[in-house]
């Protein structure tokens, strides 16, 4: 399934530079409202503006300047709500995300970053 996580500019180019990507927390982040992991959506970057500050439910718009894409195997994840979707941080041995890395279960690839952009 493809899926996209958007970002800010700064967030962005750390994730970019250091090919690490970092899931939400309960202590750090109150994005983490359906539990700890990393966060994605199914609208992709020709969404417009109002339909991704649904996402955090209020204008946001810093955080819809950039996105990831990946391809994640639909099994991993959980749809938390509508175009809300959770990677839960236990799929992931070291609690990074690797960009760098295709994860694999039993011989097929089921996370692959695919690629970064700017919306």
């Amino acid at each position: 399934m493809i899926v996209y996580h958007y970002t800010s500019e700064k967030a962005y180019n750390q994730i970019m530079r250091t090919r690490e990507f970092y899931p939400s927390f309960f202590s750090t982040a109150l994005d983490a409202a359906y539990g700890e992991g990393w966060y994605f959506t199914d609208l992709p970057p020709s969404s417009s503006d109002k339909e991704l500050y649904q996402l955090w439910g209020q204008p946001v718009p810093e955080r819809v300047k950039r996105y990831l894409m990946f391809d994640i195997d639909e099994s991993l994840l959980q749809n938390t709500r509508t175009h809300v979707y959770r990677l839960p941080l236990e799929t992931i041995e070291g609690r990074i995300l690797k960009l760098n890395l295709r994860y694999t279960l039993q011989r097929r690839i089921v996370i692959r970053f695919i690629e970064g952009g700017e919306r």
